[in-house]
């Protein structure tokens, strides 16, 4: 009795092992397909609208700049895009260099 148990096991951890090796591949050949889209969708890209980006700043002194340079560091045409602090009568020096 404890062989059939043994062999049944063993069996089940390669059925296993190949449903994982058939899912790893599956997921191979779908990032290769969606590279393909990928670049197909960014030679066609139509053009862009312009997009404004207001940022309400209460007392952030401490990590508005942060804030701000990762709006910059978005990707997306800069031409396009417009970032507004927008300073809400804070009491720290949020807006000092405004």
């Amino acid at each position: 009795m404890a062989d059939y148990f043994l062999y049944i096991s063993i069996f089940l951890i390669w059925l296993m092992l190949f449903y994982h090796l058939f899912l790893m591949q599956g997921g191979y050949f779908f990032s290769l397909k969606v590279e393909r889209i990928k670049e197909l969708w960014w030679s066609n890209i139509p053009e862009q609208p312009m997009v404004s980006i207001l940022i309400p700043a209460h007392n952030e002194e401490v990590v508005i700049e942060e804030t701000i340079k990762s709006m910059i560091r978005l990707n997306y045409p800069k031409n396009k895009l417009e970032v507004i602090v927008i300073n809400d009568n804070s009491s720290d020096l949020t807006g000092k260099d405004c």
